[in-house]
């Protein structure tokens, strides 16, 4: 009778490292990757678009009421924006009636909107982040009233709730794409300056002009 070898056996650690380990999720797509529309140059647009609840309309209007007396809207922003210059525009707007193909009539929405524009530097991320936790308790008061609003921190769920109601450009266009809010209005100031000083040194003799000249370089210095 033949003699049976025995089978030999194998052990478990010798398998292959990506058998024993699942390979890791792809990360998902940036917001500039998914949203190629609303890039140009260093500039980005956000267009956002918010069904609004039954007593937001009346809280929405008070507010947007006051926030065009330039004494309250002084004071309600503080010294919190002025951080924010990475912000070229923003602007909410309620949305209660659409234009009908009659030019002079309209049609009434039987819910209104809350349509928030806005065109910032920098990633989507830093961009919610800020809104987040600079501007939480002014942000809450504007978007309270928006149907699945989840708050403004933590900023994750309030980038998914962003995203949810997001309207890719179709068409952007930005006079300067590849400058940012602080690089423009440092080359205001240095043109304002250099009118100032253009105005102000006619006719005068080449000594003087130069002193000026000087002292406006030294103003404008951290612009240049």
């Amino acid at each position: 009778m033949p003699r049976l070898k025995p089978r030999p056996k194998t052990h478990r650690r010798s398998r292959r490292p990506e058998q024993l380990w699942p390979q890791p999720a792809p990360k998902p797509a940036a917001w500039e990757e998914r949203r190629p529309g609303n890039l140009a140059g260093a500039v980005s647009a956000l267009t956002t678009c918010n069904a609004v609840g039954p007593f937001g309309v009346l809280s929405l209007r008070v507010g947007f009421l006051c926030g065009r007396i330039r004494t309250i809207a002084t004071l309600y922003s503080g010294r919190i924006f002025p951080a924010l210059r990475f912000i070229h525009f923003a602007s909410w707007s309620l949305v209660t009636r659409l234009p009908a193909a009659d030019r002079r009539a309209s049609v009434r929405l039987k819910t209104p909107y809350l349509l928030f524009l806005s065109n910032f530097n920098g990633n989507f991320d830093q961009y919610i982040d800020a809104f987040s936790y600079v501007l939480s308790s002014r942000i809450a008061n504007v978007w309270r009233f928006s149907y699945g609003f989840p708050g403004p921190k933590p900023s994750e769920p309030f980038k998914a709730f962003i995203e949810r109601q997001e309207f890719e450009s179709v068409h952007y266009y930005a006079a300067y794409p590849d400058e940012t809010t602080a690089t423009v209005i440092a080359a205001l100031r240095v043109a304002e300056g250099a009118g100032r000083l253009a105005r102000r040194t006619r006719g005068v003799e080449p000594e003087e002009f130069l002193r000026r000249y000087n002292r406006f370089l030294t103003d404008v210095q951290r612009d240049l």
